[in-house]
């Protein structure tokens, strides 16, 4: 699968449960942003990807690293959503689950605003 930037995508996240003395591993499929460059993105040797992941829980505090996605634009969104740059990780694309939808470009200028800041870029 190629990815851009942008992407909004579902990643398959291990998660530990411990229950007694059994110990469970269960995938949970979250949604997050592609924001590594597409140079990177779509050169096949390289199995990683830079991602920032989305939350329904909306602050009340406008964070300047916080992008703000509203549900009218992205229809296979739960909610209303942000992203959260100061979380940005990096995955491997073969954890990857599919293609959500597609930033607006009027996001994807806010996101890359927001990793400025973020990252205290000039």
């Amino acid at each position: 699968m190629n990815f851009s930037r942008g992407d909004i995508i579902t990643v398959q996240m291990g998660k530990k449960l411990e229950v007694g003395s059994h110990v469970q591993y269960h995938l949970n499929a979250s949604p997050y942003v592609v924001i590594s460059n597409d140079i990177n993105n779509k050169n096949s040797k390289s199995p990683i990807l830079n991602v920032a992941p989305l939350t329904t829980k909306i602050s009340s505090v406008g964070y300047p690293m916080h992008v703000y996605l509203n549900k009218c634009n992205y229809k296979e969104l739960s909610g209303n959503s942000t992203i959260l740059i100061e979380q940005v990780m990096t995955i491997d694309k073969e954890n990857v689950g599919k293609l959500i939808d597609k930033l607006t470009q009027l996001d994807l200028e806010v996101l890359d605003y927001a990793i400025k800041i973020q990252f205290d870029i000039k």
